[in-house]
Order: structure tokens, then sequence, then C-alpha cells
């Protein structure tokens, strides 16, 4: 099986770019007619749908599940520097899946437990937030199989 939401990301950074660029003439234009209560609100939304943005944490998110590996990629939509991480591990070695929701269910973080000769190891939690309801749901299904088989 392979999963990747590049399309869905690219979807999702058009939106918020457009939104974005239109949100900044409308506050402009609110300053330059002189309608500064209404270009405050609008600075206000803009900086709150940054702040929003910001701590949904859009992630970039590649699966590949092999017979007996799976490989995760991601790495963060908006930020200062680009760190690709990637997670390889046999099927066999993962212990525990779960899922963590922030933010009334908006921000969801995976979290995989792995062992290891020398005992667990904890992997950081990667954010499913821009993956769509119904595949996040799948991608979990699938982990909660894998860990019904083994």
């Amino acid at each position: 099986m392979h999963y990747s939401n590049r399309k869905q990301l690219s979807c999702l950074n058009k939106m918020l770019f457009i939104s974005g660029t239109f949100l900044s003439i409308a506050l402009l234009t609110a300053f330059y007619l002189e309608h500064f209560l209404l270009g405050l609100m609008l600075g206000g939304t803009f900086g709150m749908m940054l702040i929003f943005i910001r701590v949904l944490h859009f992630s970039y998110v590649g699966l590949s599940l092999e017979a007996s590996a799976i490989n995760l990629r991601y790495y963060p939509l908006f930020g200062t520097e680009r760190s690709y991480k990637s997670i390889e591990f046999p099927v066999a070695s993962l212990k525990k899946a779960e899922v963590r929701k922030y933010l009334f269910g908006l921000k969801w973080d995976l979290r995989l437990t792995v062992g290891l000769k020398q005992g667990q190891a904890s992997y950081p939690p990667i954010c499913l937030s821009a993956i769509p309801y119904r595949k996040r749901k799948l991608l979990i299904a699938v982990f909660q199989d894998i860990l019904a088989v083994s």
C-alpha cells in the first residue's frame, strides 16, 4: 500500500495563498479608504488565521507499506526550513500506534512505538491534520490491523 497527501497539500496551499492575498488586499483597501475599525478587524482575522495555520502544523505524509517494512516520510508544509524526516521499521516490530487529538479534534498526531532489542522506542509525533478525515480513518485502521495481526 502506498499513500501520499501531496495533491491535497497542493490544493490547500493554493487555497490558503489565495485567501491570504484577498484578505491582505481587503485590509489595505480598508486602511486606504480610512475605515480603520474594519481594517483592524481584518488585520486581527489575518493574524488569527496565521496562528491557526501554524498551530495545526500541516504536513506532507507519505506512507509505504510493504510485506516486511513500513516507511513513513513527512515534512511540514509551512516552515522556515524544510526538515525532511523518514521513519522505517519492520512491520513485526510495531508495538503501539495511537492518535492524540487536539483543538477540538482538528489536529491529529500519530505516535508510533516500536520494539527494539534494547527495549521500546517512541518516534516523534506525525501530524495528520492535512489528510482528509476519511483517509485519516483508513490510515489509522491500517495501523490497527497491523497491530491486531502481530
